[in-house]
């Protein structure tokens, strides 16, 4: 895999979290490789077991299904679940309308709406 199909995650003190930054097309091969760094990154992160993700779909494409399965299975293992307070998906309309499914997991059709999702206290 080329450091250009690589997805890349980089701390984000705004958000207490990681961006995640996909390539243009995700491949199955480039998630597996993400999921091994991702539990890592979180448990070394300074926002420790309160940590947020920013992932950014809205401009890429998946390889295959597969890979929206991996993605998911990357994100529900324990160790990340344990750590990740909150998950936002910027995904385009065609493929998800806009929604907060959960106070841990939603899903927005700009990085704006997904930032301030992100920045706002968790409910009590």
């Amino acid at each position: 895999m080329t450091p250009s199909a690589a997805i890349e995650m980089a701390y984000n003190a705004r958000i207490h979290g990681f961006i995640v930054s996909m390539p243009a097309v995700i491949t199955l091969g480039a998630i597996e490789a993400w999921r091994e760094r991702l539990w890592q990154r979180i448990t070394d992160s300074p926002a420790g077991r309160n940590c947020r993700l920013l992932i950014d779909t809205n401009q890429h494409q998946f390889e295959s299904i597969a890979c929206i399965k991996a993605l998911r299975d990357a994100l529900e293992d324990p160790r990340v679940a344990d750590h990740c307070e909150r998950a936002a998906f910027v995904a385009p309309a065609r493929y998800r309308q806009p929604q907060i499914v959960s106070e841990r997991e939603a899903y927005f059709d700009s990085v704006e709406a997904a930032y301030a999702w992100l920045e706002r206290d968790p409910a009590p």
